[in-house]
């Protein structure tokens, strides 16, 4: 006879073994004997409950069109990705729902998703003057809708005021994932002279 908590304790099975519902808990189950000479005794079995993993995958959520980003399921034995990779981590350049199943040392597997979106590559373009005159300023406009600028005239805002002649460029960006340079040439325009 088989029982849990001691021998005698409560019943859960007979025979030389039992099917059991596993535990939620490390359990041990008793079994008393009598052998042919009528010899008896009881025996225990420690049946243990190994955690099942919860892999957390970390990486970058937004890419930029034409850029890699890096998905890492973390620390584990195994790994198996939606797109079949077997690493621990694994390059994305599209969008999409991507999943990996991990198994730890003791053999118990857990599962994680996470989405990933592209964004459309920039294409930054100032407007402005091609030419000025010397010392009258004039505004460079690297247009709107985007999160950051940072222009060669160490200005960071969507336009910019020059004085001088000279190649201006300015990075825009979209937040973390995107980036895009550009730059435009401002030409000095010849001093007037005047003849009486």
């Amino acid at each position: 006879n088989w029982y849990s908590g001691s021998c005698g304790g409560t019943p859960v099975g007979n025979g030389t073994s039992i099917l059991i519902a596993a535990p939620s808990t490390t359990t041990s189950y008793y079994a008393d004997w009598t052998n042919g000479c009528g010899t008896t005794g009881c025996a225990n079995v420690l049946v243990n409950i190994n955690s099942a993993p919860t892999p957390v995958i970390t990486g970058t959520s937004i890419i930029c069109s034409g850029n890699i980003g890096m998905l890492d399921a973390g620390p584990y034995t195994s790994y198996i990705w939606s797109t079949t990779a077997t690493t621990e981590t694994i390059p994305v350049t599209t969008a999409g729902i991507y999943i990996v199943t991990v198994s730890n040392g003791s053999g118990c597997a857990g599962t994680a998703s996470t989405s990933v979106t592209v964004n459309p590559g920039l294409s930054p373009s100032i407007t402005g003057p091609a030419s000025i005159c010397s010392g009258a300023p004039s505004t460079l406009d690297a247009g709107g809708g985007y999160t950051t600028y940072s222009w060669s005239t160490s200005s960071s805002t969507q336009t910019t005021v020059v004085t001088t002649s000279g190649t201006y460029t300015v990075t825009v960006s979209d937040g973390p994932a995107c980036s895009a340079s550009t730059s435009f040439v401002v030409a000095l325009n010849p001093d007037l002279t005047t003849t009486i």
